[in-house]
């Protein structure tokens, strides 16, 4: 009997030992389990939040590209925060001059939260914008930027033919390209004008083009000169001229161009989109030795064909910016022109869509630093 009650009594204590263990055994895996879970939790919402702050140097870099100005505000405090989606999870970003001597390389910076888990990540950018250079390689005959900050002159870029500002035209105004400080000039719509001189182009190819924004307070321009070779108002005077007509209230591309003597014109289709008042605008009238064309923004909005012959010239006859000669208030531009120039070749459309896109600069990134 006492065997027995040995026996029970151990294999009793067994059984509470092996309770004892597995009760041991299964709160630590529990802790443990507790642990890797909250560890696969934060390593999921830093990986959200380094989305998130990669989410925030895209749109930076977009700012960058297509309005600056809203990301200049980022230089003394960071913009944002914004939300991704529904979680309320949220990022921000800034801007800081890259500290190189290029003024055109920027870092860029972004941080991403994420339930309290923060991330960072960086990048330094270069915002180069390319219309200038190219123009250049297009080989214009004249090219006048308009950028200057005070008179006389206007000074042709290819250094043929510089111009002169007459009457006060306004200078140093915000000009078409982005990502430049290039301005422009802005003509009041009474008597302000740019003379090119007696300048002439010969052959029988012309493109003209010029970024031009309409005043939004002035609307008496209904048949206003961006640049004009004549010597008169009508048809006949009129060697080479890119201006607008209007219909019915409304302002359109019209091109005019004398050949062999016999005058030519050329109006934007009204179906098509005019001139809106405050916006800048890409415009170009083309000859190419068999048909006119005229392009607002890239796109074809004119076209005359069997056109031929020789671009007429006379070097007495000024060329002019902004109005029509030689009366200084005979169809005044009012607003703003900028980036005009004058080829003695027929651009492509494939060209001038480029010229139209390059008013964004490229942005092109030169280190991470995660």
């Amino acid at each position: 009997m006492a065997r027995c009650r040995r026996q029970s009594g151990f294999a009793l204590l067994m059984v509470l030992m092996i309770l004892l263990v597995a009760t041991t055994l299964g709160a630590s895996y529990l802790t443990s389990a507790g642990v890797k879970l909250a560890g696969s939790v934060n390593m999921s919402n830093a990986g959200r939040a380094h989305y998130l702050a990669e989410s925030g140097l895209e749109q930076a870099m977009f700012l960058l590209r297509t309005n600056p100005d809203a990301l200049a505000g980022s230089l003394s405090v960071a913009l944002g925060p914004y939300t991704a989606d529904e979680s309320g999870d949220t990022y921000v970003f800034w801007a800081a001059a890259a500290g190189s001597a290029d003024p055109e390389q920027y870092t860029l910076s972004s941080q991403g939260y994420v339930d309290g888990i923060k991330q960072t990540t960086s990048v330094t950018v270069q915002s180069h914008n390319e219309f200038r250079d190219l123009v250049v390689s297009y080989g214009p005959r004249c090219y006048w930027r308009l950028g200057e900050s005070s008179p006389p002159f206007a000074y042709d870029q290819m250094n043929r033919v510089h111009g002169v500002y007459y009457n006060g035209t306004s200078l140093g105004h915000k000009g078409a390209l982005i990502g430049v400080a290039d301005t422009s000039a802005q003509f009041d719509g009474v008597d302000e004008y740019v003379d090119l001189g007696g300048m002439d182009v010969s052959g029988d190819e012309l493109t003209l083009i010029a970024w031009v924004r309409r005043s939004t307070s002035y609307a008496g321009d209904k048949d206003a000169r961006i640049i004009s070779k004549a010597d008169g108002q009508g048809a006949k005077d009129q060697y080479w001229t890119l201006g607008t007509y209007e219909n019915s209230g409304k302002r359109y591309l019209h091109f005019r161009l004398t050949i062999t003597n016999h005058p030519k014109e050329l109006k934007a289709d009204k179906d098509l989109a005019p001139l809106e008042p405050g916006r800048w605008h890409f415009c170009a009238a083309v000859y190419n030795g068999s048909s006119m064309k005229l392009y607002l923004d890239g796109k074809e909005v004119g076209i005359k064909t069997n056109v031929t012959g020789w671009i007429s010239t006379d070097s007495h006859i000024s060329a002019w910016i902004g109005g029509n000669p030689p009366k200084d208030d005979s169809q005044p531009w009012s607003g703003n022109i900028d980036e005009v120039a004058v080829f003695q070749k027929a651009l492509s459309q494939s060209q001038l869509q480029a010229l139209y896109q390059a008013k964004y600069p490229e942005i092109k990134v030169l280190q991470w630093h995660d």
